[in-house]
């Protein structure tokens, strides 16, 4: 019952984007391991391939997409908790156009919804700045999610994982380049 609840909500906010009367954004974190995901790929019989693999070697990203995917990325080096998520809150508001409300739809993480965040959303809401918190277990609700499913499965191939270097490079690259060079039609999601 909330999800659908929730899944009308979101149609109605996005509706109101695509007015122009509201700016409508999906926000998440996605960390970027140097250990390949199990990938299909072809090779020539008795052939194999080997990628390096290491713990350690990653990349954690805090991001915000809309669904034209005009999107702000926030790379970050320790785990994510209330502070940090709290300090590049605050800097993804301060670059909004104030021109309009802005909205930022957030599964229900601790470090989302904490006492420090929550007295916060007051402060906000006198800005026009809302965060709408999904039901638990509801990924399918954040298109953000969508957005991390084809970076760590579409975008990277087997080449990217030659070193951790060029891992990390690729990634930027396609996190710079998304609505550029890599696209998603969201027109099916909810």
């Amino acid at each position: 019952m909330m999800f659908r609840f929730f899944q009308q909500e979101l149609q109605a906010l996005s509706r109101l984007d695509q007015q122009g009367r509201l700016d409508l954004y999906f926000s998440d974190e996605a960390s970027f391991h140097f250990n390949p995901q199990s990938m299909y790929g072809w090779q020539p019989p008795g052939q194999s391939y080997h990628l390096p693999s290491q713990r350690g070697n990653l990349l954690n990203i805090l991001g915000f997409v809309k669904r034209d995917l005009t999107n702000t990325f926030y790379e970050y080096e320790q785990a994510m908790n209330a502070e940090m998520f709290e300090l590049l809150l605050e800097d993804f508001i301060q670059k909004h156009k104030k021109d309009k409300p802005l909205v930022i739809v957030l599964d229900r993480a601790a470090f989302h919804y904490n006492e420090r965040i929550r007295t916060r959303m007051k402060e906000w809401r006198n800005r026009q700045i809302y965060l709408q918190f999904l039901p638990a277990y509801s990924p399918e609700l954040n298109i953000i999610e969508v957005v991390w499913k084809h970076c760590k499965h579409r975008w990277l191939s087997f080449k990217d994982w030659i070193s951790p270097e060029q891992f990390k490079k690729k990634v930027r690259q396609i996190l710079q380049n998304i609505g550029k060079e890599f696209h998603i039609n969201f027109q099916i999601v909810f």
